[in-house]
């Protein structure tokens, strides 16, 4: 899917994201 909005970019080639003050984050997934 093509848009205009923003670049294409590979993950491979993307900056790592950083959270402020090099926090964490946890992810809780519980299917009903």
């Amino acid at each position: 899917m093509q848009t205009d909005r923003y670049d294409y970019a590979p993950i491979i080639r993307r900056k790592p994201f950083k959270w402020p003050n090099n926090a964490r984050i946890a992810l809780v997934v519980a299917p009903n």
